[in-house]
This record gives structure tokens, C-alpha cells and sequence, in this order.
């Protein structure tokens, strides 16, 4: 799996890609709410070119949210539910800050109403894309590792008792030091 180095820190391909799919969830998340809420009186290119700044923001405060929860980290233990709760948690923050800047820049303000269909399109799309990646492919978002060793160290790897201990990371195999004793399989 290849990883970009952005800003001294390396990301995996993976999670800017899913990261790139749910900004473009939320943007349109933000148009389409607003396009219901007018359906009558506004066409949907016309809230394009008017309210684009406004889903943009929108979507990166709440991304940004996504972040701080920590949606995308490898090592998630939680399961379904946790990740329902840790969303719950990102778009709570991601509101509070989307709140302030509705304050601080009032031309960007949407609506109680278009927040909130926004809101329900946005986090069930999302919950449905996060089960179809993970149910297609489980390992898409851990590291891969090679042990260098295959002695008594290498081998408590091997005998991890829980499941949950090996979340994050994947073993690929084990290599021979010379001059060791191999005690894995």
C-alpha cells in the first residue's frame, strides 16, 4: 500500500482517497439538501453556482471533524457501533464549528432546516460507504508488515491472544536471521 508524505507526516493512499469520497459526500450532501428545501423555487445548477462556498466550507469543517475523531486511523477497535458513536462525535464538533463560522461570517450561514437534511443524507451515505469498503476489502486500511526474525520475539506476534491486538496491521511473513533459531511456523 503506498503512502504520500504530506506535510512530514506519510498518509496512505486509502484513507486520502476515502477522505477525498466523503468531502465530495458532504458537498453534495449540501447541495442536494438545499435543492429539497426549495425544490420548488431554485434548480439545482442555480444553487450550484450560488451556495458552492457555502458546501465547501461546510464540508471541510465537518471533514475536519471526521479528523479530529480519529475516523482515519487503522487501528480502530470500536466496530460498527463504535463508529456510529465516533460519527455521532465528529458531526457534533464539526457543528460547533461550522456554528462559529455561520457567526463570524454570516454570508456563508445555511439553514436549521438544510443543516439538518444535510446532516441525515450526509452520515447515512457515509455509514454506507464505510460498510461497503470494509466488507469488500477488511485489510485495505492496514499496514502491511514484514517481521525481520522468525525467533522467540517474532513468534509472540503469532500468539496475539486477542483478535482485537492485530487491528491495524497485517503480517506478510517472517525472514530468517542466520544464526537463529526459528520458532515460527
Amino acid at each position: 500500500m503506498s503512502t504520500l508524505r504530506i506535510f512530514n507526516h506519510y498518509v496512505r493512499v486509502a484513507f486520502l482517497v476515502l477522505g477525498f469520497l466523503e468531502i465530495i459526500i458532504l458537498f453534495c450532501s449540501v447541495i442536494t439538501a438545499k435543492f429539497i428545501y426549495f425544490f420548488d423555487r431554485l434548480t439545482f445548477l442555480d444553487i450550484l453556482q450560488k451556495d458552492w462556498l457555502n458546501a465547501f466550507v461546510f464540508s471541510v469543517v465537518i471533514l475536519l471533524g471526521f479528523i479530529a475523531a480519529g475516523l482515519y486511523q487503522a487501528r480502530l477497535r470500536e466496530g460498527g457501533l463504535g463508529f456510529v458513536l465516533r460519527l455521532t462525535a465528529a458531526y457534533l464538533l464539526g457543528i460547533v464549528g461550522i456554528s462559529v463560522i455561520f457567526y463570524v461570517i454570516p454570508n456563508l450561514f445555511l439553514g436549521r432546516g438544510i443543516i439538518a437534511i444535510t446532516i441525515g443524507l450526509s452520515f447515512s451515505i457515509i455509514i454506507v460507504l464505510r460498510y461497503i469498503i470494509y466488507h469488500i476489502d477488511p485489510e485495505v486500511f492496514k499496514k502491511r508488515i514484514l517481521v525481520i526474525g522468525a525467533g522467540k520475539r517474532a513468534n509472540t506476534l503469532t500468539e496475539l491472544r486477542r483478535k482485537s491486538d492485530q487491528f491495524g496491521f497485517t503480517i506478510l511473513g517472517f525472514t530468517h536471521f542466520r544464526g537463529e533459531e526459528d520458532f515460527v511456523s
